[in-house]
């Protein structure tokens, strides 16, 4: 919701999904997040599915996205490396990011998405907190002792770089 929130306050009105067709509960809550939310914005969802996490997949993603009579003006890539290949297909076609595509993802804070050009926004999830968390809960089992809490709720943040950053002007 962070993502998409924060595309909608750039401007964003024609948000597209780009995600794999794998079943993790990780896609699976994206896709679910992402059709709730544009439910309450009234929105279409529009969501591309492909096989792998591969910069072509993204490309040829956002290559199906462009050709519409209504392309996204904005696309939210749930890997890095979808993002990369939507990148590279917004060049290729002469979409401006982000005057004219607004682009993020969920990744890590990755030097990757730091030396994009432009930079990419990234919606951090500290991987390595889960992955401490998570052994943390794996001794207690391990050693016989109920863990304090069986969910946790590791926190996220917006990573705003140059994908969204819009002026006034631009967003019109």
């Amino acid at each position: 919701r962070a993502l998409l929130e924060h595309l909608c306050r750039r401007g964003a009105r024609r948000i597209a999904l780009v995600t794999s067709d794998a079943v993790m509960s990780y896609t699976v809550d994206v896709e679910c997040t992402f059709r709730h939310w544009c439910d309450a914005h009234r929105l279409d969802p529009v969501i591309v599915r492909v096989r792998d996490f591969t910069e072509r997949s993204g490309f040829a993603a956002a290559q199906q996205l462009f050709s519409t009579t209504t392309p996204p003006d904005a696309i939210y890539a749930t890997y890095d490396r979808l993002a990369y290949g939507t990148l590279l297909a917004a060049q290729a076609r002469g979409v401006r990011v982000p005057e004219q595509l607004l682009l993020v993802s969920t990744a890590t804070e990755s030097e990757g998405a730091n030396r994009m050009r432009p930079s990419l926004t990234v919606l951090n999830l500290y991987p390595e907190l889960i992955g401490q968390r998570a052994t943390e809960l794996l001794v207690d089992l391990v050693e016989g002792r109920e863990p304090p809490e069986r969910q946790i709720i590791v926190p996220t943040r917006v990573v705003p770089r140059a994908s969204t950053r819009r002026t006034q002007r631009a967003a019109k």
